[in-house]
Parts: structure tokens; C-alpha cells; sequence
């Protein structure tokens, strides 16, 4: 028997804010002693401890007794699969007044705006005391039954625009940046030109006022300048932030940059990781971990190693965050691994999606279960992908709705293919440092994760990597865009790279996804999901292509190139029509911008505008304004496949060139037949979109 002390969350003094969660190992079990107390300036306040979730129902068919097994091994250890929760951030008086809650929920289930965040956003006009003495007169004048009228009158007495925020344009900002001379075309020259402008556009800097009177506001203050995604998201949000990075580098920003960095490192001196967003109601969850290497992409611009040697302890600290409370045992072939996966237990609905998350759990009987349900749509949003068929599931399936979302239960492949890049990075980092021994302590995480990876969720019969279902024990045999992260963060052997670049290619084929001119779709499940087809995001298609060509195979870089080509043309296409970058596209009209989900489409737009930097980066000598994606399609798909034909079988898997003249690609687009057809049945891999009413 051993112990083991986490502190989770430091807080600097707005309000002292004091918790302990001491947690004891036990022959593999874990056992949750936590001592909660909060100082307020009302005094002292004991919040009680949440029952662990008992987990959803598994699937049923044949094996119905090993099921309910499982289902029982999973009640009789919750906190294996639970781990450490965190604490409302109620020492915020902000927080306190509408982001939890009988004024927020009032407020939000009054549909006062059409869009829940509005309201989050809100500045309190006079003081949180007065706001709330004002909602309890209204409240006690009504019976405890506002009319919705009632309530608009409240908020605009008590609350008011937040104007915190101000222009800012980056002061190493400059009209004509280096990438410029490495594009080849006219046309995509001046677009980047136009794009290089737009970081002026979305440059905001928090006022001075956010620091003095932060009760006033939701935002959670930060000291230098940066840049919003655009739309309705206004404030700093974790995993844009990447790739925003990643563009300004590109544009020789790097002072700027070092100050955008600097405040991920100030929130996380603050609430011990990098949040969702820069807002208060953001502070019970993240976003996918891509501090190390926005660190690691600036330091290898920079070299600026006194930065990185000043702030060491910090980027090591918002990985261990990872490392206590995201890590899970998964048994596989009688070996016990430790792999990530998201988890966000905090009470009640989101605070910016109120009222919409209230009516996905209106269904349920008990407000057990709706607060469980709570749990799985805040995990869903920590994983970047809010929302989608990937974190359902519903006898099994992903094809349930909102209502069946089961997040905590899924190993995703990309956080442990971030987090191994996390290792990867550290170990780098600690190595430049002059510090060996730690950079072989991250080199060893980094082996492990690597591992785990490999023997759970590599599968060499289908050429990808799959997510793992921790409640039925099985992988998730659909498509999904991160299945191939790895490829990205080289998350495998690399004496095995060519093998990979040909197997993944050959899975590529196989679902059909090369197919459309758009992009690369996220899946190929219609839900209505803004992360489910027929929606492409940014990110996903740079670290496929990026992947891709990492191999270092040819026809794998080959393809990332005309890939590369197809998304430079959607987006070119979607700016010369509209004169905006989008968040999303949809992968069937090439340039059209993508739907669904719970918000109106969005534009700005910064990661968008940050991939496409990465790509005219490195293929801006041979890209083209003139390109075609219509004419890319077929000599791409047949010169890769010729390529794949010779592709020998790897290591311990089956051959993946079986049955590849049952299938035919062309540049015929009005074809049903045109989509790879020829995975096995047993793989269960769609070639098609499907839609929830063929589940």
C-alpha cells in the first residue's frame, strides 16, 4: 500500500480558495478522501462529494452474461474509471452570479437570447451583491415564477455588454512577413497577404479594468495581447490557440507570440492546466494538451531558451495535470496499459449551453442521471470535438443522439497521440535544458505511450488506429478523422514508417474519404453534428497531410501533397466567393462553409487562417491558385494505389492488399459505386455517410 497526494488547482488570491484530495492506492483500487472547504467572504462552505456514475447500459446480444459482467466489474471499481474530480470555482464572485446556480438557470431557461453564451459574457453593471439582491426581489415579488419579460428587465438592469476587451494589433506585425517570398502563385500570394492582415483583425487585448474589478467580469484575466478565433468565440480558447501560433510564427511574429504563450502559462500558474477557454465558466475543463508544442514551435523559431528555462516548471506542469487525471488501466491480451481519455465532472449543464444542454437530458428520470449526462457533454466539449457520433454510445453503437453521450468511457486516439507528442517534446526540451536525466525520464513516458498505443489501439488488419470502448471492451471500428493523429505526433515505431504510410493509405481508400473535393471528412456518420460529416475542419486535414508526409514514404507524400492542394483550393475558393475563412467547410461543395451543431456558423477564421499558413508554408512553390481539385482526384488516387499494391504485409497482421480490384475510383463524382466497397463486413467500417435513421 502506497499514498499519493494531488493537488489539483492553485489559485492566486481573489478569494483563498482551499482543497485537498488525498487519494489512496490499494492493491490496484482507489479510494477518494476529499476535504472540501471553500473561504468566501460569507464565510466557510462545505460542498459534498458526488456519487461515482454507474455506467451505462452495455451492449446487448449473445454474450449477454459477459456484458453484465463487465457492467458489474465497471460498478465495483467507478474510481478507476473516475479518477479525481475537480471543484466548482465558486471563490469567483462572477462565477457565483451567472455561471451557476438559481440566476443562471432562471436566466438561461428563459431563452433571453437566442444564444446561451450571450449571457455568460455579460458584465455585472454594478456589483455581484447588488445583482443577486436584485434577482432575490425578483423572485420573492413573483412568487419564485418570473415571466420571461420579467426577466429580460432584470438582466438589462443588473448586467450589461461586456466591454472588456480592445483592439490589439501585434506590435512585431508586419505588412510583408518572409512566408510571402516562399509562394510561388500570384493569386495565393496576395490571399496571404489578405490572411497575414486578418491577425490585426482578430488581435484583442483584455482591459485594464478586467484586472482591477474581476468580479465584474466572466473573462479570466491574462497580460499580454492575442488572437480570438473569430465570431461568436472572443476570448482565448486552448487548441485554436495552436495553430494560430503556428500561423504567426510563419508571419515572423514571434514576440507576439511569446506573449500569447505566456498567458496559457499565467492561467495555468492560476488554476494548475490550460482551461477550454479564457473565461470563468471554462475552468472546470480543458482542451486537447497542445501547450508543449505550441513551447516546442517557438523555441525552435526563437531560440529563445531563457523563456523556456524560466518557465520549465510550469510546462511541466500542465502535462502532470494530464498524467493525474486523465490516465486509465486498459487490460489488453492479458497486459495492463495505461492510456488517456477525457473526463470533466462538474456540476449541472455548461454555463454557455444551458438551456441546450437541459433539453438533451430532459429524458432522463432522475437528476442522477442528468448530472452523469452533464459529466459526458462537458467531457465531449474538453475534446475539441462539441459534438459528435464519436463519443456516443448506444447498444454499442455510435448511432444514439446527444442523450447517449458516454465520453469518459472512450480511450480517444488523439489525446494519447497528443500526449505522447507531450513526452516527445519534454523530453527534447529537458534535453537542450542540459538536463539528461529528465529529458530520459519524458523519453521513457514517451515509450510507454507509444506502446500502449500500438498494442490497444493500432489495428494492422485495417491500416489505422481506433478508439477504445472501455465499457464493452471493444475498439470503435467507424471512421473518424483522428483515428490517423498518430501519423502526426509519430506515434509509432519509425523503423515500421513505411509500412504504416502504406497501410493508412490503404485505409483511406478503403472508406472512401478520398473521394470528396472538399476536404477529408471528420466521419462519415450524418447526425447533424458540427464534428460528423459532411463537415471538415482545419486542424483535422493539416495533421492528416502533415502525418502523411512524415512517414517519409513517397506515395504517402505524394498524396499529403495533393491533399495539401485540395484544401488550399476549397479554402481560396470559400474567400474569393465570400471574402471570409471559415471555421468549418463542407467536404461536397467545395468552399461551401459547414453547418450544424448548436451555433450559426462562424467566421474569422484563426486556425483556419493558421493551416493554411502551415501549407503555404510547405507547399507554396507548388501549389496553385489554377489548381483544380476536380482534375487531382483520379491521377493521385491511381498513383497511390499502384503504390499501395506493393505494399508488403505488416508485422503481425494481415495482408491489407486483399481484395483490391473489388473496388474502382474515378473522377466520376455523380457515382454511388465510387467509394471504396471493399472492407471486410467484420471490420465494420463504413464506405458511405450514414445517417442516424439507418442505424
Amino acid at each position: 500500500m502506497f499514498g499519493r497526494v494531488n493537488w489539483l488547482i492553485h489559485k492566486e488570491p481573489l478569494e483563498q480558495c482551499v482543497k485537498l484530495v488525498k487519494v489512496l492506492r490499494i492493491d490496484n483500487h482507489y479510494i477518494r478522501i476529499q476535504e472540501r472547504k471553500l473561504q468566501t467572504s460569507h464565510g466557510s462552505v462545505d460542498y459534498p462529494v458526488a456519487p461515482p456514475p454507474p455506467p451505462p447500459s452495455t451492449k446487448q446480444g449473445a454474450d449477454a452474461q459477459a456484458a453484465e459482467e463487465r457492467a458489474a466489474a465497471a460498478a465495483a471499481e467507478p474510481a478507476q474509471l473516475q479518477q479525481l474530480q475537480w471543484e466548482p470555482l465558486t471563490w469567483l464572485k462572477h462565477s457565483a452570479v451567472v455561471c451557476q446556480g438559481d440566476l443562471l438557470r432562471v436566466v438561461q431557461l428563459a431563452g433571453v437570447y437566442p444564444d446561451s453564451k450571450t449571457f455568460v459574457d455579460k458584465k455585472v453593471k454594478n456589483s455581484p451583491e447588488e445583482a443577486i439582491r436584485s434577482f432575490q426581489e425578483l423572485l420573492r415579488d413573483t412568487g419564485g415564477a418570473p415571466t420571461r419579460e420579467q426577466v429580460v428587465a432584470f438582466v438589462d438592469q443588473s448586467f450589461e455588454d461586456g466591454d472588456e476587451l480592445e483592439e490589439w494589433t501585434p506590435p512585431d506585425w508586419v505588412e510583408s512577413p518572409s512566408i510571402l517570398g516562399r509562394i510561388a502563385d500570384e493569386d495565393f500570394r496576395a490571399w496571404a497577404s489578405d490572411l497575414n492582415a486578418l491577425w490585426k483583425v482578430l488581435g484583442r487585448r483584455m482591459k485594464e479594468d478586467v484586472r482591477d474589478n474581476p468580479q465584474l467580469y466572466s473573462l479570466l484575466y491574462v497580460p499580454n495581447g492575442f488572437v480570438v478565433p473569430g465570431g461568436r468565440f472572443r476570448e482565448i480558447y486552448y487548441w485554436d490557440t495552436y495553430w494560430i501560433v503556428q500561423g504567426m510564427l510563419l508571419c515572423d511574429m514571434r514576440s507576439s507570440v511569446r506573449g500569447v504563450i505566456e498567458n496559457l502559462l499565467c492561467l495555468v500558474k492560476r488554476l494548475g492546466f490550460v482551461p477550454n477557454g479564457s473565461r470563468v465558466y471554462y475552468d472546470q475543463r480543458s482542451q486537447p494538451p497542445l501547450l508543449v508544442p505550441m513551447v516546442r514551435a517557438y523555441l525552435q523559431h526563437s531560440g529563445d531558451l531563457d523563456f523556456v528555462r524560466e518557465n520549465i516548471d510550469v510546462i511541466e506542469r500542465e502535462f502532470k495535470f494530464w498524467m493525474n487525471n486523465a490516465i486509465v488501466d486498459v487490460t489488453h491480451k492479458n497486459k495492463t496499459y495505461k492510456l488517456a481519455r477525457y473526463f470533466s465532472p462538474s456540476d449541472g449543464p455548461r454555463p454557455e449551453s444551458y438551456r441546450e444542454d437541459v433539453l438533451t437530458a430532459n429524458h432522463l428520470a432522475t437528476d442522477e442521471e442528468k448530472q452523469h449526462l452533464y459529466w459526458d457533454i462537458k467531457s465531449a466539449a474538453a475534446t475539441g470535438w462539441d459534438f459528435s457520433s464519436r463519443w456516443v454510445i448506444h447498444d454499442g453503437t455510435n448511432g444514439g443522439t446527444l442523450g447517449d453521450l458516454h465520453t469518459r468511457y472512450i480511450v480517444p486516439v488523439d489525446l494519447n497521440a497528443f500526449l505522447y507528442g507531450n513526452a516527445v517534446g519534454l523530453s527534447e526540451i529537458f534535453s537542450r535544458l542540459g538536463l539528461e536525466e529528465r529529458a530520459a525520464e519524458y523519453r521513457a513516458t514517451a515509450d510507454q505511450f507509444r506502446e500502449a498505443v500500438t498494442a490497444v489501439l493500432w489495428h494492422p488488419d485495417m491500416g489505422t488506429w481506433l478508439d477504445y470502448d472501455l465499457l464493452n471492451g471493444t475498439p470503435r471500428r467507424y471512421f473518424y478523422a483522428s483515428n490517423l493523429t498518430p501519423l502526426w505526433t509519430r506515434c509509432y515505431d519509425e523503423h515500421q514508417a513505411p509500412e504504416i504510410a502504406r497501410a493508412t493509405m490503404r485505409y483511406l481508400f478503403n472508406t472512401g474519404v478520398l473521394k470528396y473535393l472538399g476536404g477529408t471528412p471528420t466521419s462519415l456518420m450524418q447526425t447533424g453534428e458540427q464534428w460528423d460529416f459532411p463537415n471538415c475542419w482545419a486542424p483535422l486535414q493539416g495533421m492528416l497531410l502533415q502525418g502523411l508526409h512524415l512517414t517519409g514514404d513517397a506515395g504517402a507524400q505524394r498524396l499529403a501533397l495533393e491533399l495539401a492542394r485540395r484544401w488550399l483550393a476549397a479554402n481560396f475558393k470559400g474567400y474569393s466567393d465570400h471574402k471570409q475563412m471559415f471555421e468549418k467547410y463542407e467536404v461536397e461543395v467545395v468552399g461551401r462553409c459547414g453547418g450544424g451543431g448548436e451555433y450559426a456558423p462562424q467566421a474569422g477564421f484563426g486556425w483556419t487562417n493558421g493551416v493554411c499558413f502551415e501549407l503555404l508554408d510547405q507547399y507554396g512553390l507548388v501549389a496553385s491558385s489554377k489548381d483544380d481539385p476536380e482534375l487531382l482526384t483520379y491521377e493521385i488516387l491511381v498513383e497511390a494505389e499502384e503504390k499501395a499494391l506493393d505494399m508488403s504485409p505488416m508485422r503481425g497482421g494481415a495482408d491489407l492488399t486483399s481484395d483490391v480490384d473489388d473496388y474502382e475510383l474515378g473522377p466520376d463524382e455523380d457515382s454511388d459505386t465510387e467509394a471504396a466497397n471493399t472492407v471486410e463486413a467484420a471490420n465494420t467500417v463504413e464506405a458511405e455517410p450514414r445517417s442516424k435513421s439507418e442505424e
